[in-house]
Formats: C-alpha cells, structure tokens, sequence
C-alpha cells in the first residue's frame, strides 16, 4: 500500500514539474507584440503549456486574426484552470466576431461575475445585444460602461447611435463629444464620430456649434461631400450665403467628376427649417434643364416618419426657355397628385435665395393662390 501511495505522489510531483509555466515570458513577447515567437514556442520534452501559457498563446493567434485556432486555447486554458475573466472574454470576443452572438453572452456573463468592474466586459455583453438588434438591452449595458473611468470612446459612439436613433440628439451630442476627446484624429472612428456630432447639434438647433464642427471636419476631411452639403445647410441658416457659394461649386465639381456616392448621385441638400413644427429640406438637382418639363429645386415638406408629404418646386419648361421672358423658373405646389402653378413667383440662375424662401412660405401659407391648376380627374 505504501509504495502504491508513493507511486501516486512521485507521479503528481513529476506531472506538477512537467508543467511549462512560461506565463511571464510570454507576457513579455505578447506585450512586445511578439506573436510568432509566442505560437511556435514549442514546450520541451514531458512538458505542458500551464492554463495562462495556453491563454497567451490564445491570444497570440487572436490578434493575428487566426481565430479558429485562438479558440482552440482558450477552451484549453479554462479546461486546464484555474480560470479567470479573461479567458471567458476573449473567448466571448472570438464568438462575437464569429457572429455568434447568443453564444457569447454567457461568457461576458461570466467574466462580468469574477471581475463586476471591468468596463470592458459590460461592453462585449452591450456589443453583443447591439448585433442581436435587441436595443434596449444594448443601451442599459452601453450607458453602464460609460459610468467607468476605463471606457474606450467605442461605447461613447455606440450610445451616441442609440439616442440618435431615438432622436435624443441631445443625449447623442454629449456621447459623440466624450468621444471624440479620446479619439485621435487618424482613428478610423473618428471622422464618423465627428460628423454625427455635427449632425445631432444641427438637429438640436446648435447653430454655431455645428459650424464650428463641420469647419474643422471638413478641413480633415475635404473630400467628405456629406458633409460639405451639410457645411452648405449650416452657412444657408446663418444667412452666410457667400461663404456657401465655393462649397457649392466643389459639390458640381465632384459631381463632374464623378466624386458623388449613390445619395448625392444626382441633387444635394443645402438647407433645412422648420415650418409649422413640420421640417422643410430644400435640395438642388446638379442638372441643367433640357427635358420639356425640369425641376431645379425641390423643397419637401416632411413628416414626422421623415417622408415627404408634398414639395413645391422650382420649374422650368421649353415654352419658358423659348419665351423673351428673362425668367427661367415658376414655383409650382405638387400635392395629392395636383399640380398649381404660381406665375406670381419666377426666377432666373441669378436669384437671391432669401427671395425664394420667402415665396415658399407664401404658398405653404397659402398667402397667394395659383395662376393655374392642374387637378386630375377622381377615378
């Protein structure tokens, strides 16, 4: 029985020796990013790769993007123990990245158990709920993560884009702007960040802020055409006109040259007001008019589901251009498919926009009736 005992305890004592704990090490190599030499390390002989070892070399696979195999070590590390948070989270990161988002829940979960203060393993959970499009489970965990001095300006971003698709633009400012002071310029976040915020302070009727945002993105960004439009919007509001004018004229160039994504493909958005509590956007086509009937300039009035309702346009035909008339455009009100002609209200390329908002607002006021009227017969 005695030597049966010994047996056991030489055997444990030899498997405990076996063990390559070269956790250090490999601490060390993973912080001087190191990764190779942490994958091909091989143990020597009758040696294993202790849990922590078998974590690094997790995560040495896992920033090299060699994810399949990075999985295969984290489930080595926790079978092997003893585990920590870690473990859990980055293999709830591999399966996050994996699209398994139900799977990785429980791991964040985990993590979350043995270390409630660590900001980053509410966020892997937010993260998560985000992808599941489960929203409201998204935001409790965002909106906890940015109680942490340790938040990363990702959360900030990702609560930012909840509130604003909740329009609460107030909200969403203060979450794009704690962003962006821990963002760098050249971090790929940044100049979505940036735009956003310009946005959501334009929605909330922060005039001077958005142009002060818009101002410097743009000099960041000079080939974001978004926001140039926007940049155009912002000085149309402030009444600076003449400060629009050399954006407008990049905008046809980049049109020109075929700079447009599919949304500014064929007109761009160069202002926005409110009318009645009902938003009014005003867009200009880059075309020029050769078809029998064009429109230059549409000014749509809006929902609350932000679709248009009805416009009132600025309208050009071949009888106007062929006419002695200096006179190129006619407003005209398009509304349940009648169409009303306001002869009192033409314009020519030269005119002075205050001029043409002021006689939208005449006839979305009704303060003149049309020349003419077209109202199709009831079926």
């Amino acid at each position: 029985m005695k030597k049966f005992l010994l047996s056991i305890t030489l055997l444990f004592i030899t498997y405990s020796y076996g063990q390559a704990d070269v956790g250090t090490n490999f601490k060390l190599l993973f912080e001087q990013e190191k990764y190779d030499e942490i994958i091909n390390y091989k143990p020597k002989d009758n040696q294993q790769l202790a849990a922590n070892d078998l974590f690094y070399k997790g995560k040495a696979f896992y920033m090299m993007s060699e994810d399949e195999q990075a999985n295969q070590y984290f489930d080595l590390a926790i079978a092997k123990g003893p585990v920590f948070d870690n473990m859990y989270f980055h293999k709830g990161m591999i399966l996050l990245y994996a699209n398994k988002f139900n799977e990785s829940l429980p791991l964040f979960e985990k993590a979350i158990s043995l270390s409630p203060t660590e900001s980053d393993f509410y966020a892997g959970k937010a993260e998560a709920f985000s992808a599941l499009k489960k929203t409201d489970s998204a935001q409790v965990y965002f909106e906890k993560v940015t109680q942490y001095p340790s938040c990363k300006p990702r959360a900030f971003v990702m609560l930012g884009q909840i509130y604003q698709g909740q329009n609460k633009n107030e909200q969403a400012s203060a979450s794009y702007k704690q962003a962006l002071s821990q963002l760098s310029e050249n971090d790929e976040m940044h100049q979505n960040t940036s735009f956003n915020l310009g946005l959501t302070q334009q929605l909330t009727g922060k005039i001077n802020d958005a142009k002060n945002t818009f101002e410097k993105h743009i000099t960041l960004y000079p080939t974001d055409y978004q926001a140039v439009a926007k940049m155009i919007q912002i000085y149309y509001a402030l009444e600076q006109f003449e400060k629009a004018a050399p954006l407008k004229t990049k905008l046809y160039a980049a049109h020109q040259n075929k700079q447009l994504n599919s949304d500014m493909e064929k007109q761009f958005c160069f202002d926005q007001f409110m009318w009645k509590g009902r938003r009014v956007m005003a867009f200009e086509k880059f075309a020029e008019p050769d078809d029998f009937l064009f429109a230059k300039h549409h000014f749509y009035v809006m929902t609350d589901n932000n679709e248009i309702d009805y416009q009132i346009d600025s309208e050009t035909s071949a009888a106007i251009r062929m006419s002695k008339s200096k006179n190129k455009y006619v407003l005209c009100l398009v509304k349940d498919q009648a169409h009303h002609t306001y002869w009192q209200y033409v314009f020519n390329d030269d005119y002075q926009y205050p001029d043409l908002k002021v006689a939208v607002l005449n006839i979305l006021n009704e303060n003149v009736k049309p020349a003419a009227s077209f109202i199709p017969p009831s079926k």
